[in-house]
């Protein structure tokens, strides 16, 4: 007999706590169902801590009441709350699927740039499935600037788990070059294939996908990657060399450098590479590129710098004696390299430079003269501004004995 009401009395005791589960089941939906109403029937003037204690809940119930409600609300302001809710549901079985799935949605989807911005971004800061979906937004057919920044945050995140994914963006855009010959032999049923190839062409993912697994690649890909189509990747490639102290990145640069076809960006990051290895030493080939008619403006005025940040006296000796000689944009290269010499000779030069032929070598020089404090300068420029050749010069000089009266006063 009392073994029975034992075994009777076990059995509630084990039925109870199933009886609580669905109690408390039961309480959520309607939690979640009543807290929905009351935002249906507020919309936009609704409370917005209605949407945190509907995401409180943590349940399938909430997610489904979360994205019922975004459809409701007609303002940025609170969809962009109920995004916020939605994000809190990461990490919860039953509801972050369908949760994230939605930021996915509006990032790729809304018309409204600040809930596809809100979106991505909170997407990034779901540390569960986030990735994931980020990863789907990359591979989608979705904006550039939409897909560059879920790579950005995907990468900010970026583990050893990633690299095979990163890989695939990166030789991806392989594949595809190789097969630009073969559209002009394309069939009819190839269509598809052609679209899904396409979403990968974004030289800006593909570059965040080297830049994240270049250090793990081995020395021959990354020379490879050196000689890659890509200017991005060419470049990234340099940089990644000279982290490492590979020894072939001398010939590289020097290449790199010299070349007539090279993006000037790449040109210009071969001679910082060259700068900074060599320094005073590298000075002879940046005054001959430099001097050359047919070097680009950036590159040339990128030169001009880097003499500059040497400041080595036998540099500046040469300098200063080419400052105010030469054409057009000679003259140029050797005002800019000449910014940060102090002396006589250089300022002789540049007020001369104020009555030269060319408009932009007059603005140039007054820049120069305003931003050396150069008082001996004043009387050149009051004279310069009597007989200005247009307002633009005259408005560069005035800016110039402004710039020397403020010094003065000081």
């Amino acid at each position: 007999m009392l073994r029975m009401i034992w075994m009777g009395t076990a059995a509630v005791l084990l039925l109870l706590p199933l009886s609580m589960a669905k109690a408390v089941a039961v309480t959520q939906d309607r939690d979640a169902a009543s807290i929905l109403a009351e935002l249906k029937s507020k919309r936009d003037e609704a409370d917005p801590v209605l949407l945190k204690e509907l995401a409180e809940l943590r349940s399938k119930a909430a997610a489904d009441a979360l994205l019922e409600a975004y459809d409701t609300m007609g303002s940025i302001y609170m969809r962009r709350e109920v995004l916020r809710a939605l994000a809190t549901l990461d990490g919860v079985n039953d509801a972050q699927q369908s949760a994230l799935q939605k930021l996915m949605d509006v990032a790729t989807g809304a018309k409204e740039r600040e809930l596809r911005e809100s979106a991505i971004d909170l997407l990034g800061d779901c540390p569960n499935l986030g990735k994931t979906f980020l990863a789907a937004i990359v591979e989608s057919t979705a904006q550039d600037d939409v897909r560059e920044r879920a790579m950005e945050l995907h990468v900010a995140r970026a583990s050893d788990a990633d690299k095979e994914w990163y890989r695939k963006l990166f030789e991806i855009e392989s594949k595809d070059k190789k097969d630009k010959d073969k559209k002009k032999k394309k069939k009819k049923g190839d269509d598809d294939e052609e679209k899904e190839l396409i979403q990968y062409r974004l030289a800006s993912v593909r570059g965040m996908a080297f830049e994240a697994l270049a250090p793990s690649l081995n020395d021959v890909e990354i020379h490879e990657a050196a000689a890659d189509d890509s200017a991005g990747i060419r470049r990234l490639a340099l940089l990644e060399m000279e982290r490492r102290g590979d020894k072939q990145l001398d010939n590289y640069v020097t290449e790199v450098f010299d070349s007539n076809v090279e993006v000037s960006e790449n040109r210009i990051l071969a001679a910082q590479i060259i700068a900074r290895k060599e320094g005073a030493k590298a000075a002879a080939s940046f005054f001959d590129v430099g001097e050359k008619a047919a070097t680009p403006t950036s590159v040339r005025l990128a030169l001009a710098d880097l003499l500059a940040e040497l400041n080595d006296e036998t540099v500046n000796k040469k300098i200063v004696k080419q400052v105010g000689k030469g054409r057009g944009m000679e003259k140029v290269f050797y005002m800019r390299a000449a910014r940060n010499i102090d002396d006589p000779k250089v300022s002789k030069a540049l007020q001369k430079l104020l009555a030269d032929k060319e408009t932009e070598i007059q603005i140039i020089a007054a820049e120069l003269l305003g931003s050396r404090k150069d008082q001996s300068a004043v009387p050149a420029l009051e004279k310069a501004l009597k007989k200005p050749k247009d307002e633009e010069t005259a408005r560069a000089f005035v800016y110039a004995l402004s710039e020397l009266n403020a010094g003065n006063a000081e």
